[in-house]
Parts: C-alpha cells; structure tokens; sequence
C-alpha cells in the first residue's frame, strides 16, 4: 500500500542484465513514510561481485515517488536519468550512440567535422530524436501502468499522471 507506518529503508533490491554489450546493475530501496513511498535506485558502476568485463553501461538514476491523495487516488512522478555510454576506454562517439537509441546521424570525415556547426548540428538532431523516443517511452509507461491498474479502478483511473 502507499504510505505506510514505517520511515525506514525495506529491503534493498537488485535488477542486472547482462547482454553480450551491455552491463545493468541496477541497486534500488523503497523508503515509506506517512502518505508517500519512494523508489530509488542507481547504476553500480564497479562492483567486484558483478564485473562488467569491459562491456558498455551507462550510469543510471531512478526515483519514484507515489503520494496517497485520496483512498482510491495517488500521485506518482518519476525521474529517470541516463548518461551517455561509455566502456572501460571511455564514452561512446556521438554517431555510435545515436544508433543505439535508432538514430543515423552522418559520420564525420576521416579529418573531423568540416564545420563546428557541424557537429552542433549532429547533437542537436540526436536531441530532439532522444525527446520523441523518451516522450513515446513516457506515454507508453503510463498506459501500462493505467492498464495494469485498471482491475482495482472503480470507473476511474486511482492514478494521477503528471509530467
């Protein structure tokens, strides 16, 4: 239930995948208090117990936060933050990582960027693409999480969305 009787951390929980190119280690609390739960969780980047074996990763933020409003109603708002790939040798080029999120962007000649602008140019078009995928990603999220409710709903959605 949201907001429960105790302020202090529950359990720690683990989530890790590993792909043949990528590391997820993903350590996440739940702390209560009063009307609201909270999620949080983070990227263990090093972890002797989880090695990455030089695959790529990225450094991850997750924070929930659910407010009971009404006994049928609840409030939820989600941060969720990724960084830019890297491995062991460092951060991906701006073209690899534009195709890992579905995006083509021109590479540079063997010389560089003719013009800085350029460059700009390709970030700026890698941006706005990361926008559309992260805006459709949302709004898929809160239709599963609607749906996946529905059954306990009484004609109305106990979920209050907000962006």
């Amino acid at each position: 239930s949201i907001g429960g009787s105790s302020s202090t951390p529950s359990d720690i929980y683990r989530h890790t995948l590993n792909s043949s190119v990528e590391s997820v280690n993903l350590v996440s609390r739940e702390f209560t208090d009063g009307t609201r739960t909270t999620f949080v969780g983070e990227q263990v980047e090093d972890d002797e117990a989880w090695p990455t074996d030089g695959k790529r990763q990225r450094r991850r933020l997750i924070w929930i936060v659910l407010d009971r409003v009404t006994e049928t109603q609840s409030k939820v708002r989600v941060l969720y933050m990724v960084s830019h790939s890297f491995t062991k040798h460092g951060y991906l080029p701006l073209e690899e990582e534009a195709k890992l999120w579905g995006c083509h962007l021109p590479p540079p000649s063997s010389s560089g960027f003719k013009y800085s602008d350029d460059a700009t140019a390709n970030a700026d078009a890698f941006k706005r693409h990361v926008e559309d995928v992260t805006s459709r990603f949302r709004q898929m999220g809160q239709q599963r999480l609607v749906h996946a409710l529905a059954p306990h709903s009484h004609g109305t959605s106990p979920i209050l969305l907000f962006k």
